[in-house]
């Protein structure tokens, strides 16, 4: 396995479907809602990369920007306090708002899983691993997505923690290598 190199197309992982947008975003399209009233236009000032955009997710990105500027919970609208500003920079949510959120997250995950569904595509079945007998937490898609996500990142393929061990491996790191070479 030593001097095996991966073809290109395999640490290629797929795009993901939903966008993440950066605050210089939000700041443009926001006060470009400001100066016209129409979302289509804002659309358009945007540039030809944003020609896909709808108009939800237009006036979704004013108001949480706007939300954000004032200091205000994206979800719930209260004030938060200064000194939960400075600790959540990026999600601006109060700390109510985050433990129900990170319970409804538990929550869906678990029914996923009850239900023998992977909780992270929600849409293939999971499948039971031959070596261990046991079923596993992610279906064999979701697996070898972050798999190679974490191998194009240079991070270990199975823990994803520490870097890769080039010496010895093309995608894993010391630990997972001196685990696999135990359980042997």
């Amino acid at each position: 396995m030593l001097g095996k190199i991966r073809p290109s197309w395999y640490l290629k992982a797929p795009e993901k479907t939903r966008k993440t947008w950066t605050v210089s975003e939000q700041q443009k399209i926001f006060t470009l809602s400001k100066e016209f009233r129409k979302t289509d236009d804002v659309i358009y000032e945007m540039g030809s990369s944003y020609a896909g955009l709808r108009r939800t997710q237009v006036h979704n990105q004013a108001r949480l920007f706007k939300l954000a500027s004032e200091g205000r919970c994206r979800q719930c609208g209260h004030l938060i306090p200064q000194d939960q500003r400075e600790s959540n920079k990026v999600h601006f949510f109060c700390n109510e708002c985050k433990s129900k959120n990170k319970f409804i997250r538990f929550k869906r995950r678990k029914k996923f899983l009850r239900h023998h569904i992977c909780p992270l595509c929600e849409t293939n079945p999971l499948f039971v691993d031959p070596k261990t007998k046991k079923e596993l937490k992610t279906c064999v898609n979701c697996l070898s997505v972050s798999y190679r996500r974490r191998v194009a990142a240079g991070n270990c393929g199975i823990c994803g923690k520490n870097p890769i061990d080039h010496s010895r491996s093309v995608a894993l790191c010391t630990n997972c290598l001196d685990k696999q070479r135990d359980e042997k």
